[in-house]
């Protein structure tokens, strides 16, 4: 993960949880704090959601779990953010593409203008 290969961290961390179900809370809590990761050029906030809420579920006593709580409430707000700053672009996007319509049309009314003696 020091190097930035994510991935084949990730993979590793799946074969942890396969051999050492006991320490699963961390690798769990690791591998969302990877999807989350802003040097992770494939960053999954649905990924990294379901590692800390199957981290809660699996293991409820973890010390990892209000961590995990924590971060689950910031990834609900994180895509939250993310649908409303998405409409928000493009309703502006249309607004802009009315505004050069709006433009079109003044300069086409002008023109007329000139053109009527």
């Amino acid at each position: 993960m020091e190097e930035g290969n994510y991935n084949a961290s990730l993979g590793e961390y799946e074969k942890i949880i396969a051999h050492y179900p006991r320490v699963g809370d961390r690798v769990l809590f690791e591998m969302g704090i990877i999807y989350l990761s802003a040097r992770n050029h494939q960053k999954d906030y649905r990924k990294s959601l379901e590692c800390f809420q199957k981290l809660i579920k699996k293991y409820p006593d973890s010390k990892y779990k209000q961590k995990s709580d924590a971060m689950i409430s910031l990834l609900t707000e994180i895509t939250s953010s993310d649908k409303r700053m998405m409409s928000q672009k493009r309703q502006i996007d249309e607004l802009v593409q009315q505004i050069e319509q709006m433009k079109e049309v003044d300069m086409n009314l002008k023109q007329k203008k000139k053109a009527m003696p």
